[in-house]
């Protein structure tokens, strides 16, 4: 589970909005739907994000519970 923080830059990922159901691939910059334009993050689900050694290192295992 990744912290949750404010007005951090959207990752790189494949997302889905949720307004009009299109997926797409985002790499950097803004993050806004190639279809309808929308660019509330709130309607923005990412549905794949590669996974970053960097980051993962970072982690303990208190941060990863069962469930």
């Amino acid at each position: 589970m990744k912290a949750k923080m404010p007005d951090k830059p959207a990752e790189a990922a494949t997302y889905l909005c949720n307004k009009c159901n299109k997926s797409f691939d985002f790499k950097e910059g803004t993050l806004s739907c190639p279809r309808c334009h929308n660019s509330s993050r709130r309607d923005m689900v990412p549905i794949f994000v590669k996974d970053n050694p960097a980051e993962e290192k970072m982690y303990t295992s208190v941060d990863w519970h069962g469930g």
